[in-house]
Parts: structure tokens; C-alpha cells; sequence
């Protein structure tokens, strides 16, 4: 969503110098088209203002927005699903300050998350996932496992149940403890207690 574009039902009310009750009395009636951003947030597009001029005459008041960048923004659990994340992780990068948010009003309630603070949590959390596996692949092989690629041409690959000891993964002792190398090192740690 442009939120460029859009204006919150606040300051629809002052721009028309009017409670905030008639604007949403007008959404009610079908007068004005709103948009929903997030759970609780409605927002107006510019060109349902213009055609609403021709009910009411604005007072010579402007509108007042927050400096937005131009581009689309996102709501936290836009993000979050976007991601394939839950919420409180999104909640969590703001918190820390890997992510920077414009607001969508004076009182800073509503948050609104740029396309390029996505990509830059994508990033961050992309980086931080190589570094864990490869700590994760130093411990393994400090610890003497193998890992195995593909069987050997003639040796058979093995049941699911019962797989052959080439099957793809980390391998320690003949005992097989997973595909990737976070996925064994915590099942070889599960097992040592």
C-alpha cells in the first residue's frame, strides 16, 4: 500500500473541519471508501477526498502527513507473514533497531514498516542463519562427524525407516543425526544429556 497516497480518518476530520464521527458516519453510508491498514487502522485515498469535496467544502487547513518515503508500506503482520515469521520477531527487530518504522499519526500508535526495512530484516536474518550453520558445521566436524553427500556408486540407500549409513547428512559413529548441521549438532547435544 502507497501510504503516501492515504490519509488516516483524523486528519480527514480536520482537513473538513468536522468531528471525526461524521467522517466515519460517511465511511458507514458509503459516502467515503476506506482501506484497512493492519487489524485496527482505516485509511482514506486522496481521490475519495476529492470526491467528497463535492459534499462538503473543505477549510483552508492542510492536510497534515507524516514525511513518508515514497513506496509501498507494511503493517507488522503483513511483514511477519511476508517473512513466514511470527509478529514478536518483527516486534523484536524494531525493539532492537534493526528495523526502522514511520508512524501513521501524531501519537505514534500505528506503525508502518518500509519495503526496504523488509529487505534489510530479510538480510540481517539471512546472514545471521549462515553464521549459526557454520558454527554449527566447526563443532560437528571438531567432534569427528562426517558428512556424506551421496552413496558410493553400488551400495544401497536404505529404507526410511532404516536408512543406509550413505544417506545424505551428518553422520558420527555410524548413527545417523541429521540433514543439516544446526538440525544434527542439537540432536548429537539432545543425546549427550
Amino acid at each position: 500500500m502507497k501510504l503516501s497516497e492515504y490519509y488516516t480518518v483524523d486528519q480527514v476530520a480536520e482537513f473538513f473541519s468536522v468531528l471525526r464521527s461524521f467522517i466515519t458516519y460517511a465511511i458507514d453510508k458509503g459516502v467515503i471508501k476506506a482501506e484497512r491498514f493492519g487489524r485496527k487502522k482505516v485509511v482514506i485515498h486522496e481521490s475519495q477526498i476529492e470526491l467528497f469535496k463535492t459534499h462538503r467544502k473543505p477549510q483552508r487547513v492542510k492536510l497534515n502527513r507524516p514525511p513518508l518515503k515514497p513506496g509501498e508500506y507494511y503493517d507488522m503482520h503483513q511483514v511477519a507473514k511476508s517473512l513466514g515469521i511470527t509478529p514478536s520477531i518483527v516486534f523484536h527487530a524494531i525493539s532492537s533497531g534493526i528495523m526502522n518504522v514511520d508512524y501513521l499519526d501524531k501519537n505514534r500508535n500505528k506503525i508502518a514498516i518500509h519495503e526496504s526495512q523488509i529487505k534489510q530484516l530479510k538480510s540481517h536474518r539471512t546472514a545471521h542463519k549462515t553464521d549459526a550453520k557454520k558454527k554449527a558445521q566447526r563443532k560437528l566436524m571438531a567432534a569427528g562427524f562426517k558428512y556424506s553427500r551421496n552413496p558410493p556408486p553400488g551400495t544401497p540407500k536404505g529404507l526410511s525407516k532404516h536408512p543406509a549409513m550413505w544417506r545424505r547428512g551428518w553422520w558420527y559413529r555410524r548413527k545417523y543425526y541429521g540433514l543439516t548441521a544446526i538440525e544434527a549438532l542439537r540432536e548429537w547435544q539432545k543425546s549427550r544429556k
